[in-house]
C-alpha cells in the first residue's frame, strides 16, 4: 500500500477543487528500484574510456494493484494528470516517504473484461 499526496490540477474529478492537496491510498504490485547513472564519457586515442559520474537518479517503476472502483480510478487518472507536467508530489511506501516526479508517461492496462484495470508508472525521486 502507498499513500500519495499531490496537487490537484487538471483532469479534476468531482468535488474536488483545483490547487488544493489530495492524499489517497492506492494498493502497490510493483515497487521495482531501477537507479540510473548519469556520466559523461571519452575515449582517448589509446583506447581507454574515461567517465565522470554527474549524478545517480534513483528511479522505481511502478503498478497497481488491479482496481474496478470508479472513484479510484478517477483519483489515480486526476493525479497521473495533475503530476504529468513535472510538478513534485509525495509518495510513501514500506514506511519511506519521497519526494517525486512522474518519469514518462503512464499506462493503463485493462486486467480482464469485467473492467478492472492496473496502472503502470516510473516515479524519479527528486532531490
Amino acid at each position: 500500500m502507498a499513500t500519495i499526496t499531490y496537487i490537484a490540477k487538471r483532469s479534476l474529478m468531482a468535488g474536488h477543487v483545483e490547487g488544493e492537496e489530495y492524499t489517497f491510498e492506492v494498493p502497490i504490485s510493483d515497487w521495482t528500484p531501477r537507479p540510473r547513472r548519469q556520466v559523461a564519457s571519452s575515449t582517448s586515442l589509446s583506447g581507454r574510456r574515461f567517465e565522470r559520474l554527474t549524478r545517480i537518479d534513483r528511479e522505481w517503476r511502478t503498478s497497481t494493484v488491479a482496481e474496478d472502483d470508479e472513484t479510484k480510478l478517477a483519483q489515480l487518472e486526476e493525479f497521473l494528470d495533475s503530476v504529468s507536467g513535472g510538478e513534485t508530489f509525495e509518495i510513501t511506501h514500506s514506511g519511506t516517504l519521497r519526494t517525486c516526479q512522474i518519469d514518462g508517461d503512464p499506462s493503463w492496462s485493462l486486467v480482464n473484461s469485467v473492467g478492472f484495470y492496473s496502472v503502470n508508472f516510473n516515479v524519479r525521486e527528486f532531490v
